[in-house]
């Protein structure tokens, strides 16, 4: 996102940092025919991660501690799904609500949105979950809306899912966005090569252009193609209100991007804008669990390649250089100690790296790289292992470098040190720190 690091996504940051420590608990048990203590028994992924997409293995925790939710989910079709995607964030958001309020969670099972599950009703369903830990006022207030007091339904929970953080930036936006007479909901079904079947949403509660859509869509399209991997999901919402932090023009937020209306009125001439924020937070859909200047630099690289693409000009910045004399081990231990202070350099630091890459590399070994750290940095999420920096950087590209005939692993070596350390940079068409 632009402008990415804020009190609402060290927030969000908290959630699934304790979602994880909750799923480390639950989801990596496996129930024992004998007495054994089935917290002794783990089941992981060939690859090392936790298995996250068996819900089965919770069963012994709900039955034991939530005997009336357990009761109310036994009544689902989708209980017996247990290998299925959206079941086990579904009864690990259920599980969370009824640690404090085991009536509410046995209401929420019941309701309509969860006859079936699909990618949107998760969202909501982790949503309510944030809002009910972090926001109870707000929990409160959209379970007595006249819209949802009757039950949550598929189309009600779309919009459930675009309250993270709402309350704190724009209050008032609560109780608009879940006025279904007001708030207006634009979708498109799109294949796509490798993802299949993916849906498009634009929600907004004032009128907007239909060009909006088509920017959408090509963005998804466009970011696949640069990835070379599925898109990691099947349904993209992109919101037009004011509801990001006051010091940013966008921001993406889990499950949903979120942008200024004010960037949809730009007069033609100006559209490229608009269409490089898009990009940028579609970007972020990949993007996520890294390092800040990483999930910047490549979300900024993204939208300045998806912009050239076709074009014979070399891959130049998007962003203005930065001024401070500061590498990018500097900004990691500003992130970890909570400051703001030079978190542009994150985008132009971030995006030069990777533009350094893709000319080092050449376009083929570079996407083959980033694909290797997308890989590298679900890998450290999956196994709760912090954010992925430095070093899967550095391992991703110098693998694909030593596929190279052109390209060697040293030089690799050296280029990730001037960005990383600092030191006396080749010259290049764009500013590179040195110390």
């Amino acid at each position: 996102m632009r402008r990415h690091t804020n009190k609402r996504a060290i927030i969000l940051a908290s959630i699934a940092a304790m979602v994880l420590i909750f799923v480390g608990y639950t989801r990596v048990v496996i129930p024992m025919a004998n007495d054994e203590r089935p917290e002794e028994k783990t089941y992981y992924n060939p690859d090392g991660s936790v298995d996250r997409h068996t819900a089965h293995i919770m069963n012994y925790h709900l039955r034991e501690r939530h005997k009336n939710l357990y009761e109310a989910v036994q009544k689902r079709a989708w209980a017996e799904n247990q290998n299925s995607q959206e079941v086990g964030p579904v009864i690990e958001s259920l599980m969370f609500i009824a640690d404090y309020d085991e009536d509410r969670a046995v209401d929420l099972t019941g309701m309509p949105f969860l006859d079936t599950l699909e990618e949107p009703d998760v969202h909501a369903a982790e949503t309510l979950v944030g809002l009910f830990y972090w926001e109870n006022e707000a929990f409160q207030e959209v379970m007595s809306h006249r819209t949802v007091s009757d039950g949550i339904t598929d189309e009600e929970a779309k919009l459930i899912s675009l309250l993270a953080g709402l309350h704190e930036n724009n209050p008032a936006l609560v109780r608009e966005i879940l006025n279904v007479s007001r708030t207006n909901v634009t979708e498109k079904k799109i294949s796509l090569p490798l993802g299949g079947d993916v849906a498009l949403a634009i929600v907004r509660t004032e009128g907007g252009k239909t060009i909006s859509m088509d920017l959408l869509e090509k963005a998804v399209r466009e970011t696949e193609s640069l990835m070379g991997i599925p898109f990691p999901s099947q349904y993209i919402t992109l919101l037009f209100e004011k509801t990001v932090p006051e010091d940013a023009e966008g921001v993406h937020v889990g499950n949903f991007i979120a942008i200024l209306p004010s960037y949809e009125k730009l007069e033609a001439e100006r559209r490229s804008v608009l269409a490089h924020l898009i990009i940028h937070e579609v970007a972020h859909y990949y993007w996520r669990n890294g390092q800040a200047w990483l999930n910047e630099g490549a979300a900024d690289f993204t939208a300045t390649y998806v912009e050239r693409k076709g074009s014979k000009k070399a891959l130049e910045p998007s962003n203005e250089p930065c001024d401070a004399d500061i590498t990018l081990r500097d900004l990691e231990k500003l992130e970890w100690a909570g400051s703001e202070a030079h978190f542009a350099c994150n985008y132009a630091l971030g995006e030069r790296l990777f533009i350094d890459l893709y000319n080092t590399l050449g376009e083929k070994a570079f996407r083959r790289g980033m694909q290797q750290l997308y890989h590298s940095s679900e890998k450290v999420y999956e196994q709760s292992a912090g954010m992925a920096g430095i070093w899967e950087l550095r391992q991703a590209f110098k693998k694909e470098a030593e596929l190279s005939s052109d390209v060697d692993a040293t030089t690799v070596d050296q280029l990730v040190d001037r960005w990383y350390l600092g030191k006396e940079a080749a010259p290049t068409s764009f500013p590179i720190p040195s110390k």
